[in-house]
């Protein structure tokens, strides 16, 4: 089965955490490994990248932008991306179109109407999440997902999404759930601290700010409690937001105890994660957490105020604590039990690490390629 892949606006093998690259990175990544062992894959990005070709797998950048190009001006070269395709790839060969992202589901809608190719649609994030979006990305996504031969989704709460936000057709809809790489996220029996992690890129709605007033109480009673930000800016909003919480941990004098580090390979966020105690996460927008059951096969809980997706992944007390607020009193006592009793948090580590233990790539990439077979012979 020959399958092209659209990831337009950001190279799938690119660095993680800084930029566009995100979660969408992680995900096509994994996937495309076990896939690979069943298809031919060829992936085709508009961002600069090194192409590439290995057993089953072909990555094609048409060289439109820099990694560093803002959202907006990527959306420029959408015709241009398109009109390279045609030369490029011979579409008589190709069985599937999988596109990722709004952006690329507009490339990958014309295709499956010109050349009658079933056209799968894995969205990642959504207009519906953006306080500040535009009428262009909600209205292109809803004509996305409802073109789209199937539509995936990586929860439940996503699966609502699209019936309720966009109109999509319960039968119409595949919930796949994402993976975990196992032998990268392992618990190591490390010495650690009491280093309180937040992982993702630097945006005023991954709630940054609200993590270090959470910090500010813990501080106070935990004297040394460290919280590490991993993770880059994302386009010009995310190194305004950046410049604002180093402001801020100025000024309430914490740079002794609040840090910065940027995007870090994902060895390097290992390291991290088995020197530390716990994740907190406060994005309320999420079509499923990767970040958390990371956290969770190295043996860290997680404290969440996403009680939508992120509650199909944590339960109280047992592996992380979910909640509306980060200033509840049950995170409160939750935090303070994880931080200064040892016992409990080698009780609840151990918890983590059995209930990330469901979470495969391979049995991710087993589902999407049973989805292909669905939609090309139906």
């Amino acid at each position: 089965m020959n399958v092209l892949i659209i990831s337009y606006h950001t190279s799938p093998f690119g660095e993680v955490g800084l930029n566009d690259a995100g979660g969408l990175n992680t995900y096509l990544t994994n996937t495309a490994k076990f896939l690979s062992e069943k298809c031919n894959l060829t992936i085709v990005t508009g961002e600069a990248s090194d192409n590439f070709s290995s057993i089953n797998i072909k990555l094609l950048s048409q060289q439109l932008f820099e990694k560093e190009a803002l959202m907006e001006e990527k959306i420029n070269f959408l015709e241009e991306f398109e009109k390279n395709l045609e030369t490029s790839i011979e579409f008589s060969n190709i069985d599937i179109v999988h596109s990722h992202y709004w952006l690329s589901g507009l490339i990958g809608d014309k295709i499956s109407k010109k050349y009658n190719i079933p056209h799968i649609f894995t969205a990642h994030s959504y207009g519906e999440f953006l306080q500040l979006d535009t009428h262009l990305r909600t209205k292109s996504e809803k004509k996305i997902i409802q073109d789209a031969t199937r539509v995936t989704a990586s929860s439940k709460y996503e699966e609502s999404l699209l019936t309720k936000k966009y109109d999509c057709k319960v039968n119409d809809i595949s919930t796949i759930t994402p993976g975990l790489d196992k032998e990268l996220f392992v618990k190591k029996e490390n010495g650690r601290s009491n280093k309180i992690l937040s992982i993702g890129r630097i945006q005023e709605q991954k709630g940054q700010k609200e993590i270090i007033q959470l910090f500010e109480i813990i501080e106070k009673q935990v004297l040394d409690a460290e919280l590490y930000f991993i993770g880059g800016p994302s386009g010009n909003e995310g190194r305004e937001y950046l410049d604002q919480l180093k402001h801020y941990v100025v000024s309430q004098n914490l740079e002794d105890q609040v840090k910065f580090v940027g995007a870090l390979s994902p060895e390097e966020i290992v390291k991290q994660l088995n020197s530390s105690k716990l994740l907190v996460h406060n994005s309320q927008f999420e079509t499923f957490g990767l970040v958390a059951i990371e956290a969770n096969a190295c043996g860290i809980p997680v404290v969440s105020s996403n009680t939508n997706t992120l509650s199909e992944i944590i339960e109280n007390d047992i592996n992380g604590y979910l909640s509306d607020s980060l200033f509840d009193e049950g995170v409160m006592n939750f935090i303070m039990d994880v931080l200064c009793n040892e016992s409990y948090f080698e009780n609840v580590s151990e918890k983590s690490v059995k209930a990330a233990e469901k979470f495969n790539w391979a049995t991710t990439a087993d589902k999407i390629y049973d989805l292909y077979q669905e939609v090309k012979f139906s």
